[in-house]
């Protein structure tokens, strides 16, 4: 540990765990030079960190490195503090930032604001160490300290130290008194989403501060905009003011962060970091077309979702038109986005543009029979289902009417090649649905924030995700580079002549000679196939045996679904980007583009692979909750809140289940005030 910091350049140094006073005396010269080799040798050996002892960084010229101390809960103190993608966490509110050493910067003590300057001659105990006041640890904000380079490149600076005169003097709840309740609580919004708290979070934040602090409730009082009969009704409108505030803060040009998945990742894949891939954009063609519009269309950034709805627009153009290696370009795309923040104009386009085509099914299925019954008179089609959370509810459902839906849209992902011979039964008769080559593709736009409880559990299991390419607006900030409304419409031209031209240059060719299906009149397509240049054959043939050998090797396990899908995708997303380029055959950038698509998708869905697995115990909520006990043994109740992220509301049910399942166990510690609750891995007790 210790010789890792001074290869890293920082002064790390032993404390105490239980006290977190240094160990070795005359500590203060560690702020202005490194502690010597074998210094750090003999600490490795006498002090490892564990339940005994901690590490600590010493702030100074030595280490290069600064620290905002923040010490208060307060969510208007939190507005104001600069922020560094290393820091760390320790009770909850508490917070410590890194920042790049300033030479004329200074210790500053926290008083009253509760938030101080680390500058030289003061420690800070880090992560992995356990916390001295609670049975816990301190946690990584971001990146880990021991990460950074040696240069201090990526450590931000503290350009000011302004704020500190701007920061309230008084607590939490003297602020709300000062300042009124509702002020209050969008500065709280505003802070919380500074810090990239979930929409979730933050709602159910104030839901109960608005429950447990104001008389009359602000909620249900009859003088305020939001007015609620019922603890429902108060929840939604509690949605409603995030939501409010949020699209004022956008409005008003600041970049809001949508959650962090980092600490789930770390969690559930135990990993320090993890950094998501960005979405390739062509810089030519339909699809390029398309995201400009999109964008034009939209006040904020939707480029990812916009890509992955002009794929499924140009796939379901193409559906029973084109094929590549007996692949059909049929599509299904899963959109996360936050609502009113963008995703519907990436809908409204689509619609637009694909109107009088024939192509659009509906927006919404309740049931297997609805999903098939037009299939004989529209073999192809693409279903825009916007707000799709209740379309992977009714999968979940174990009513009769929709059991099989999940196995129907799975069945039809790889049928275009061949036959879907129905569904019988005494309602609809024979073969319901039966047709030659259907082609269905599927664009769905869905809330980050309740996809994992609509696709938990079963639908992991039964392989309906892999066969997604999920798109996600990682970031919603203002788009400042955009179309002039001119060049929007000449671009809309463009591209509404492009969907007309498919028509042409492509034509349904029915095969007359055989195959007739007396039951219905449909006859088997025969698609066009796409030619392919050397290098682009070559390079999509040894994706295929690299994705093969990957399977292989995985499956067995949960990424084995996954990986044995990728190979298609990308057959599917070669040849969409081929025709949206206006090729009659396939180059090798359309090879390239489509595996560094699919890539991004695949590596980016990592936690929602993880989510959807076979057991809820194998990911979710009650892995967030198992994991983390056993890695940091008894934890308080709040605690536990805080760092898996699950509101209350669905924490405490799901701790009664574990511990009725004898998964977990409670401790109930009398105290001065209220007893406090421990709870930990039954099996890990001593």
């Amino acid at each position: 540990m210790y010789i890792k910091g001074l290869e890293l350049g920082l002064a790390l140094m032993p404390v105490d765990a239980k006290s977190g006073a240094a160990i070795i005396k005359g500590w203060e010269r560690f702020s202005k030079q490194l502690p010597t080799e074998a210094e750090c040798d003999e600490w490795d050996e006498k002090f490892p960190v564990g339940e005994k002892y901690g590490v600590a960084l010493v702030c100074g010229e030595a280490s290069g490195i600064e620290a905002i101390d923040v010490d208060t809960d307060d969510p208007a103190a939190h507005a104001i503090i600069p922020k560094s993608m290393y820091g760390k966490y320790g009770l909850p509110g508490r917070a410590t930032y890194f920042f790049k050493w300033d030479p004329n910067h200074y210790n500053i003590a926290e008083g009253d604001q509760k938030v101080g300057l680390y500058h030289t001659g003061k420690y800070h105990i880090i992560p992995p160490s356990r916390h001295r006041k609670f049975d816990g640890f301190y946690t990584v904000i971001g990146k880990s300290i021991l990460s950074i380079s040696q240069d201090r490149e990526d450590l931000p600076r503290l350009e000011s130290l302004e704020f500190f005169s701007r920061l309230p003097k008084q607590t939490s709840s003297e602020f709300y008194k000062s300042e009124g309740r509702n002020n209050f609580l969008v500065r709280a919004v505003t802070a919380m989403r500074a810090e990239g708290k979930s929409e979730e979070q933050i709602v159910d934040w104030v839901y109960e501060w608005d429950l447990n602090n104001h008389n009359p409730r602000l909620f249900t009082d009859p003088k305020e905009q939001y007015r609620a009969k019922n603890e429902a009704e108060a929840h939604s409108a509690a949605h409603k003011l995030v939501s409010s505030v949020t699209r004022t803060l956008l409005t008003k040009g600041l970049n809001v962060t949508l959650p962090s998945r980092r600490k789930d990742v770390e969690l559930l894949f135990d990993v320090d970091t993890f950094e998501p891939r960005p979405y390739p954009v062509p810089k030519s063609g339909f699809l390029r077309l398309f995201v400009d519009v999109a964008n034009a269309n939209s006040r904020f950034e939707i480029s990812s979702l916009a890509l992955g709805g002009a794929i499924s627009t140009v796939g379901a153009l193409i559906s029973n038109r084109i094929k590549l290696n007996d692949t059909w370009p049929n599509t299904y795309i899963l959109a996360l986005g936050s609502s009113g923040l963008g995703k519907g104009a990436v809908v409204n386009l689509m619609k637009d543009l694909l109107a009088g085509t024939g192509l659009v099914g509906a927006d919404m299925y309740r049931s297997s029979q609805a999903f098939i019954q037009e299939l004989p008179n529209q073999p192809q089609r693409i279903d825009i289902i916007d707000e799709a959370a209740p379309f992977f509810e009714s999968m979940k459902s174990t009513a009769s009417y929709t059991s099989d839906l999940v196995d129907v849209v799975n069945r039809l992902f790889s049928l275009g090649p061949s036959r879907y011979d129905g569904v019988s039964s005494a309602k609809h008769g024979k073969r319901s649905g039966a047709c030659w080559n259907p082609c269905v593709s599927i664009y769905a736009t869905v809330h980050q924030a309740g996809i994992a409880k609509s696709i938990q559990g079963y639908l992991g299991s039964s392989g309906l995700m892999p066969r997604f390419l999920i798109v996600e607006q990682a970031k919603v900030e203002l788009l400042k580079d955009k179309l002039t409304l001119d060049r929007r419409d000449e671009a809309m031209v463009l591209l509404k002549k492009f969907v007309q031209q498919i028509g042409y240059l492509y034509p349904y060719i029915k095969d007359d000679s055989v195959l007739f299906d007396p039951e219905n009149a449909s006859r088997k397509m025969m698609p066009r196939s796409l030619t392919m240049t050397a290098e682009a054959r070559a390079t999509l043939q040894a994706y295929d045996e690299k994705t093969a050998a990957a399977y292989m090797a995985a499956h067995e396990t949960s990424e084995g679904p996954y990986l044995s899908r990728l190979y298609e995708h990308v057959t599917k997303i070669t040849m969409i980007s081929a025709i949206s380029n206006e090729r009659d055959h396939v180059e090798l950038e359309d090879v390239q583009f489509a595996i560094e698509f699919v890539e991004a998708c695949f590596h980016n869905s990592q936690l929602m692979r993880n989510t959807v697995s076979n057991s809820g115990r194998v990911s979710g909520p009650w892995a967030k909750v198992e994991s983390y006990l056993r890695r940091h043994g008894k934890t308080q109740h709040g605690d536990l809140q805080r760092n898996t992220d699950i509101p209350k509301r669905e924490l405490d049910p799901l701790l009664d289940t574990m511990i009725e399942n004898g998964i977990v166990c409670r401790e109930i510690v009398p105290t001065g005030r209220r007893p406090k609750r421990l709870y930990y891995i039954c099996s890990q007790k001593e």
